[in-house]
């Protein structure tokens, strides 16, 4: 059973379009360029979808993965959506621990401090702005050994696991401490709690709302929150104005750390990025094709224990026709120990040029000098052509709107 897949360029972002006989699945739709126009590709999305199902995935939450779906004109809207698959950001809620939920909203709020705005919470404007009116029959939850379907291609979920340790992460100690700080120094006397009582009911309130639009059953802690979202962001706000003028003073220690948690915050999603593979099934000829490995953003470490074996059944496999680089082939995911496969997909996009791209790494491990991959990346106008003045895929053309990779 060959394939197909279409990654489209949307600069530094991803969204993969895979088909399927009858049904066809985009995994994300998302660009860190906030000006970057989906029409085309949405145009193209229900073009090639007409006559078929269409399912969509969203690995995670960060907003280059799905912003692609906001404000979407009448003359360019995605086809009818079948399934919507997301991880399962209910059973990713601890309420002894700051998890990864209340993590991100709190990274959302220190940037909005560092840059003196209103805060912005991406996993706010999703849950409100962009998933009401889907009903709970279409959204599937997914974690790690489930499995799903889509046009007669089974695929299933390496990754996320819900359990504590990957829920909340190893810097809890620290991020303590700085919130005991940050406390300090907004010494509120409003009722309602400080920073983290703060972010934690945000948290269960967007999950409550969430729940309640798509009639989902949910804890007796989300149940109990009884603040609205509108409530609990004003707080939020003024907190976040109080802070932005003390960190404004301040030349020392106490602003770096702000600094430092924003970065590493915003990027907790990522360790609960959806993995998934197809599962494998015999080509015409017999033999198994590898169909694909798609990693969304997962860290480094998550695939190298994949690679493994360290967390057991489902693992990765030796050999696939399609591997998506994880985080788009930046620097800080890059994972020298996938396995071998035809095609090695690297959706960089020319925004990626501030991301550190490592497009020649990759093609020393992967490409044509190392695993023999053949290498597709969005964007040709790489490192390769910074300083060698050749790519050794697409010497100098044009970047395109779309690559079609088939199997």
């Amino acid at each position: 059973m060959g394939g197909k897949l279409r990654m489209y360029n949307v600069e530094f972002g991803d969204a993969f379009l895979l088909y399927g006989e009858g049904e066809n699945l985009l995994v994300d739709l998302g660009s860190i360029e906030s000006g970057f126009c989906f029409d085309p590709v949405r145009d193209s999305v229900r073009t090639e979808s007409a006559g078929s199902q269409f399912s969509l995935m969203l690995t995670h939450f960060h907003r280059d993965h799905w912003s692609g779906l906001h404000n979407q004109p009448a003359g360019h809207p995605l086809p009818p959506i079948r399934h919507l698959y997301l991880p399962d950001i209910f059973g990713m809620r601890f309420y002894t621990s700051l998890d990864v939920i209340v993590r991100s909203l709190l990274g959302d709020f220190l940037e909005a401090v560092l840059l003196q705005k209103r805060p912005r919470f991406t996993l706010a404007d999703l849950m409100r702005e962009v998933l009401p009116g889907l009903h709970g029959k279409q959204i599937v939850f997914l974690s790690r050994g489930d499995e799903f379907s889509m046009g007669g291609r089974r695929c299933e979920v390496l990754w996320p696991r819900l359990n504590q340790a990957d829920a909340v992460g190893t810097r809890t100690r620290g991020l303590l401490s700085f919130l005991e700080r940050t406390e300090a120094k907004l010494k509120t006397a409003e009722a309602g709690g400080g920073l983290r009582d703060t972010m934690e009911a945000m948290a269960n309130i967007l999950l409550r709302d969430f729940a309640a639009s798509i009639d989902r059953p949910v804890s007796t802690a989300i149940r109990a929150e009884q603040r609205s979202y509108e409530e609990v962001y004003a707080r939020a706000q003024r907190m976040a104005e109080t802070l932005a003028a003390d960190v404004a003073r301040d030349e020392g220690e106490f602003r770096d750390k702000v600094r430092h948690y924003a970065e590493q915050l915003s990027r907790d999603w990522n360790r609960v990025s959806l993995v998934f593979q197809e599962l494998e099934a015999e080509n015409d000829t017999g033999s198994t094709d590898g169909g694909v490995l798609m990693t969304g953003d997962a860290p480094k470490a998550v695939m190298r224990r994949l690679a493994d074996g360290t967390y057991g059944a489902p693992g990765l496999r030796e050999r696939y026709a399609v591997i998506k680089a994880p985080h788009h082939g930046t620097r800080s995911h890059f994972c020298a120990v996938l396995p071998h496969c035809r095609y090695f997909c690297v959706s960089s996009g020319t925004g990626n040029r501030g991301y550190q791209k490592i497009t020649e790494e990759y093609e020393y491990v992967y490409g044509c000098r190392g695993k023999g991959s053949e290498m597709c990346c969005t964007n040709p106008r790489c490192e390769f052509l910074d300083r060698k003045r050749f790519c050794p895929q697409f010497d100098i053309q044009p970047v395109r709107d779309f690559y079609d990779v088939c199997w």
